[in-house]
This record gives structure tokens, sequence and C-alpha cells, in this order.
């Protein structure tokens, strides 16, 4: 007995061990794919800036005024800079580690409240939906705030499941770094979670031992030295225009142009969690009965899901990444879910295996028809076309095959689509962004590094141009005024001018035709495509 228990155990651990390890590898496989314009590529050159200049107070960066933010975020990406050099894998290095993480958080942290079967599930869950993985990918703030924000609600849990001293300290601590990563957003939750706390659940007085009076200060304490760091420095324009653009503005309508009416979250909730959808239904209906005995580990899980998501829905503007934080409780609901079905063998049924061939065939032809809709995702036709029918064969036998439906390969089949697409079909994507490091990486093989690069082309502003160009050129510069890019040209210094076509017409008009390489980016405008116009004098030439 004792030995087919501990076999058992071992099984269970290496189920374990496989599950994280491809949640990892899929995570980590960024290989050198191309920034994203414009927020991720803002980011990669705010931390190159405080690499190259030492001034790790403000960000700064050409073409990213509107991308600047508090600066932990932009810390840990100057960290690894610092560590393994200035590349594209260093800069998502940070992101990685802390989406991987919040996955870690999920399961070490409330396997024993959730059980090992309901953790170990949502992590799979969280690491199957279309966003949070992307967060690794595309390395914006919300990799880092998600971590931190998961570990408060995750200390507010064990807070008020089981007491214990540690979980008040480790809440003021993410808390605080929340704050320095993203700010508003943690107080947002932290105070609607605190909020609906105390207006439904009998344990509501136990969040005085969290001591707000004291923790609260404290934990603002290191937002509050950088920021008066800041205005020392610039007498307070930096903190000025961060209340205006991140408070004031978001309050009072949307930004750039992501709006909707209420209702918009929680529809691309269910987007990004497509392949369980159908399960949706039961996780509201379950958040309702919990509201009925206000006990239990489910129904804290509904006030943290709640806590992170139904506020965004009243204002203006929606931007997917505002709800990020329900994401994880959203997961664990599905689970729950899916785990109680499961155990009553309703999967089983055949109205169920009827329901779920449908639902998952209504996903993989989504997921089919995504690059015949989109222009510029023509590329992903035949990756799609050999991938999906493949994983909806699979999901079939699994629910029609004489073994019956097993719930751990469903959802491990999901896992290994998502390992598999960002292994092999993402990088096709990449054709379509890399317009910018192609364009850097030509110039660095045909001309000196001593040549002064003037951009003269504003178009979408990409801040990968700069961050690109700058990795290979020692000077490059915004230059718009016609009779200064003309000199320059003129000069024996080495120059290259990136222009516009109705400023190469104004060149070829003073100096006839002229030989200029032409490149097109899809991606890296938010409207129209761009195009960039390369022209370069002799003396520029390797």
């Amino acid at each position: 007995m004792n030995s087919k228990n501990s076999t058992e155990e071992r099984i269970e651990k290496r189920f374990i061990y496989i599950v994280f390890s491809l949640i990892l590898f899929m995570l980590l496989v960024n290989n050198g794919l191309s920034l994203w314009d414009q927020d991720e590529a803002a980011y990669a050159g705010f931390g190159k800036r405080m690499v190259e200049s030492g001034d790790w107070l403000i960000p700064d960066f050409p073409w990213s005024d509107v991308h600047r933010k508090t600066p932990f975020h932009f810390w840990n990406i100057s960290f690894f800079y610092t560590l393994f050099g200035i590349s594209e894998f260093t800069m998502r290095l940070s992101s990685v580690l802390y989406t991987f993480g919040t996955m870690l958080l999920v399961f070490f942290g409330l396997k024993d409240q959730l059980g090992e079967r309901v953790a170990l599930g949502s992590v799979v869950v969280l690491a199957s939906s279309f966003l949070v993985p992307t967060l690794a990918k595309v390395a914006v703030t919300d990799a880092t705030l998600l971590f931190f924000s998961t570990l408060c609600g995750v200390s507010v849990i064990k807070v008020l499941v089981d007491f214990k001293w540690k979980w008040v300290f480790i809440f003021w601590f993410s808390f605080a770094l929340a704050l320095l990563t993203k700010g508003p957003p943690v107080i947002i939750f932290t105070g609607g979670l605190a909020g609906l706390v105390l207006l439904l659940s009998p344990k509501r007085w136990v969040l005085l031992k969290f001591h707000p009076w004291f923790g609260l200060p404290l934990a603002c304490l290191p937002l509050y030295f950088w920021g008066n760091a800041t205005v020392t420095v610039d007498g307070g324009e930096f903190i000025g225009w961060m209340y205006d653009w991140y408070v004031l503005k978001r309050i009072s309508g949307s930004v750039f142009g992501q709006t909707g009416p209420p209702g918009t979250h929680l529809l691309g909730m269910m987007l990004f969690f497509l392949p369980f959808a159908i399960f949706v239904p039961s996780v509201f209906r379950d958040i309702f009965r919990g509201f009925k005995h206000r006990t239990g580990i489910y129904f804290l899980i509904g006030l943290w899901f709640i806590a992170g998501w139904l506020v965004y829905e009243f204002s203006a503007s929606k931007l997917p990444a505002y709800v990020i934080v329900a994401h994880v409780p959203f997961a664990i609901l599905i689970t729950k879910v899916l785990v109680d079905l499961d155990l009553k063998d309703r999967l089983a049924e055949k109205q169920w295996k009827i329901l779920l061939s449908i639902s998952t065939g209504l996903v993989c032809i989504a997921i089919l028809l995504f690059p015949f809709l989109v222009s510029w995702a023509a590329d992903l036709k035949v990756s799609v076309i050999i991938l999906v029918p493949v994983f909806l064969g699979v999901h079939l036998y699994n629910l029609w095959g004489e073994r019956g439906f097993r719930l751990n390969i469903y959802l491990g089949v999901w896992l290994v689509f998502q390992a598999v697409a960002w292994t092999f079909v993402y990088p096709v994507v990449d054709d379509y962004k890399n317009t910018t490091q192609e364009l850097a990486s030509d110039l660095c093989e045909v001309l000196k590094p001593e040549t002064q690069v003037f951009v003269a082309n504003p178009q979408g502003r990409p801040p990968s141009l700069f961050f690109y160009l700058e990795n290979c050129f020692e000077t490059v510069t915004e230059e718009f005024r016609l009779a200064e890019l003309q000199k320059q040209y003129e000069s024996d210094t080495p120059t290259a001018l990136i222009l516009m076509e109705h400023q190469l017409k104004k060149f070829e008009a003073k100096y006839g035709k002229l030989e200029v390489l032409k490149y097109e980016a899809s991606l890296s405008d938010r409207k129209n495509p761009t195009i960039y116009y390369i022209l370069y004098n002799f003396s520029s030439e390797a």
C-alpha cells in the first residue's frame, strides 16, 4: 500500500514538473524576434538609456514620451541588459520570469486551499489563454504588475483563511512594487477587494490585521522617494505630466481610441479564454451562489475576480490589460467548474461530448479563419492549416475514443497547442513587424559605424527605429529641416538620411535622380503602412 502511494506521488510530481517545464519553455522562446511598436520598443529604449546615461529616474527615449511610467519595469530591463547585454531576449527576460512566477504562485501559493488538481489545472488554463502568455512575448509592464498584484491577492486570501504575519508583510511589499511598476491599478484592485470583503465577508474584521494606517504609508515610500528625486531634477514636470496623462485623461476619456460600452472587458476575457468560454456561464452561476453563503475559498476567489474586473467596465478606456489581474481568478473559477463536472462524470455524458465537440470545433475554425481575414497574416495560412486539424483531431479522439474523456488530456492539448504556436507560428508574424530591425541591420552592413543617421520620417513614430539604429551607429538624430538635411548630405561627413516620399522628391528636384533604399513597414503605424527611403552619401560607405 505504501509502495503504491509513493509511486503515485512520484508520478504526480513528475507530471507537475512536465507542466511547468513546458510552460517555461513556451515563455522563453523569444529568440531574436523584433520588438513590438509602440510600447515594448519604448520600454526597451528606456532601459537602454538608463544603462548608457546612468539616469535611472526619468524614462527617456525618442518617440516614447506617452509610454513613460513609474520606473520599476525599466529597472528590471536595465538590470538584465547589464548582466547579459542589450538584446530582445534580455529585454523580455524579466517579463518571462514574472509571467512564470505568476504561474508558480497560483500553484504553490494556493494549492493548500484549492487542492493540487484545481491549482495545477488553473495554471494550465491560465497558460493556455491568449493574453497572459503574450506578456512574456510583448514585454510591457503588465507581466510585472500581474505578478505583484497576484501576490497581493494570494496574501489577502492567506490572511483571511489562515492568518500568519508573513503574509501581511508580503502583501505590503508586493503592493509597494506594484505601485512602483504602474501606479493606480494596484490601488484600484486592492481597494476594491478590501471593500468587497468588508461589505460581504463574515471575516471582514480580519482585514484590520493588515494595519493599513502603518502599511500603506510605508508601502508608498519607495514611490515617494523616486517621485521626489525626479522633482529635484526637473522641478516636478514629469510627475505633473504623469498625473495628467494617467489619472485625469484616463478617467475622463479613452486613450488611443480604445473604448467601448460596459461589458467590453468581459467579452474580451471570454475571447482570451476562448477554449474555455463554454464554461463561463457556470463560473458566474458559482459566483452568485457564493454570495448566498459568503464563505469558502471560492467565494474569496470570486471577490478577487470582481475587484480586478468590474470597475473597469465603467471607465471610457478599454485597454485589455487593465483587467489582467482578473485573469488569474477567472482561470481558477473556470478550472473549478471543469473539475466539478469531471468528478461528477458529467463531461463523459453524450450531451457534454457533443457540446465540447461543437465548441472546440468553433474555436479551431476561428483560429483557422484568422489569417484569411487579416491581410498582414497571410503567411500564417499554411501553418494553421497544418496545426489546427491535428489538435482538433486529438481533442475529438479524447472525447469519443474508447478510453473515454480525460480532463488532463483536454487541458494538456490546449497547453501544447500554445507551446507549438509560440514556437513555430509566432516567428512567421515577425516578418510583418521587423522592418525597422531589418532596415538597421542592412544599413549596418553597408555603412560605417561613425555614419551620422538623420531620421526625417516620423510616420507612426516607432521607437524601435531609434533602438535598432542606435545599436549600430554612434549618432542617430531626429531632423526635419530640409536645408539642414541637404547640408549634411553634401558634407564630407558620413551621412545617411531616412526620408519620406515628399522629402525625397525635393532632394531629386535639386540633385537629380538618386539611388535610394526603400523599406515598407506593415505594422509600424497604428493605421497605415510606413515607407522609408534611405539616402546616404558615398563617404558613409563601409
